[in-house]
């Protein structure tokens, strides 16, 4: 399973979202992306040996199983805080996050009272 393709999430538009889905989103985006980057590490360190726990990489369907198992490793590992690289993004991206709420509040206060 791809980290990414893990929780389907409706697009972003706008207001159209609440101040909570907004923030399951941030969260949920932060996950994905930890574990696509210690997916990628995994990847570097496996490409890095000649031979796997799973012997010869020459078998494709070897190679598959190695990414699967790499993929749902990173993700499981991302979903438990993983390098702390989710938290650290959410952290950073917080303040954002409310300052875009904020403007998307202003603007509809304002686009309400002008249409009365």
């Amino acid at each position: 399973m791809n980290p990414l393709a893990s929780p389907s999430l409706p697009p972003l538009s706008g207001s159209d979202l609440s101040s909570a889905d907004k923030t399951v989103r941030l969260h949920t985006a932060a996950q994905q992306f930890e574990a696509l980057m210690i997916g990628e590490m995994l990847k570097a360190a496996r490409e890095g040996e000649g031979d796997g726990w799973l012997g010869d990489d020459q078998d494709s369907g070897s190679e598959s199983a190695m990414d699967m198992a790499q993929s749902q490793f990173a993700s499981a590992l991302a979903g438990r805080g993983g390098l702390g690289l989710a938290n650290m993004i959410e952290k950073a991206m917080s303040p954002h996050l409310a300052a875009v709420q904020n403007s998307a509040e202003k603007l509809e206060t304002r686009s309400a009272a002008s249409s009365q």
